[in-house]
């Protein structure tokens, strides 16, 4: 069965617009990635605040060295 010129261009818009949606994929991937990290900046900046409150308010020498070394970017060994 020959294909008509309405069935041509209708299968070649569908390619064109299948290979735009293939091509805008990684651009929506980095998007969803940035939405992702800019999420996860504020709940660390929020567990640095609690931790620098747990510092200041603390009569624990042990817990306010703890929240020290964290803050200041040190290891953490499970407390």
């Amino acid at each position: 069965m020959k294909e008509t010129a309405g069935q041509k261009i209708r299968r070649l818009e569908q390619e064109r617009d299948d290979a735009v949606t293939r091509a805008s994929e990684p651009f929506k991937n980095m998007i969803d990635q940035r939405r992702t990290i800019k999420k996860l900046e504020g709940q660390v900046a929020a567990l640095l605040r609690v931790l620098k409150n747990v510092e200041k308010s603390t009569t624990d020498p042990e817990t306010a060295k703890y929240a020290r070394r964290v803050l200041a970017g040190g290891e953490v060994d499970g407390g």
